[in-house]
């Protein structure tokens, strides 16, 4: 009975100082939780003994892409997604002299299936290039040839279209600004409806 008596002495006369200590102690707690937790949340185990930081590892996306023409080693190659026509230049060995890059965006992102054409100086005529160089039959939009923003060589796979008619093309968008849709391409000299038609499902805004 005394012992107990003490002790309840002791609580009330000490009770300031227990209840900061409990404070203390569940603060303490809370944050040591919670740092467990976001630890164990930016990792992932391979096995029992290693762990890698998910935080570090950026999971790329890879896209394939064929470059032709002026190129010393045309084909096919993959790279990972942020890449852009100069990287796939370069991985390919270059360009061989009788390129001409005046028309070609070098800056531009890639995207998968997209096929890029180096084209020569006065190598082409203006049939003679779109009989060699069909742009690729895809329905993803990201392989379509924009009306808007694409460049004079990008424009030329289009079946039908050449330099003439893709130049017109880029002159129209200058001059009258972007295309509100695809069907206004009709509007541009030297491109009527049997055209439209051939590079419809190819084109984009």
């Amino acid at each position: 009975m005394n012992l107990f008596i003490n002790i309840k002495d002791f609580l009330y006369y000490n009770r300031k100082i227990i209840l900061v200590c409990l404070i203390f102690l569940t603060i303490l707690f809370v944050y040591l939780f919670s740092v467990n937790n976001n630890y164990d949340d930016d990792k992932f185990y391979l096995n029992d003994d290693i762990y890698v930081n998910k935080l570090s590892e950026d999971i790329l996306e890879t896209y394939i892409v064929d470059i032709k023409g002026a190129i010393k080693s045309p084909g096919t190659y993959e790279l990972e997604e942020g890449k852009r026509i100069i990287d796939v230049i370069d991985l390919a060995g270059g360009i061989l002299e009788s390129a001409d890059l005046s028309n070609v965006n070098l800056s531009k992102k890639i995207s998968d299936e997209m096929l890029i054409i180096i084209p020569e100086l006065n190598k082409f005529s203006n049939n003679d290039y779109n009989s060699n160089y069909i742009y690729n039959s895809v329905s993803n939009d990201n392989n379509k040839v924009s009306i808007n923003y694409d460049t004079l060589e990008n424009l030329m796979t289009l079946n039908g279209i050449g330099e003439a008619k893709a130049q017109a093309i880029i002159d129209y968008r200058n001059n009258n600004g972007l295309f509100k849709n695809i069907e206004e391409v009709k509007k541009v000299s030297g491109i009527g409806n049997s055209t439209f038609e051939k590079i419809k499902d190819y084109i984009k805004l």
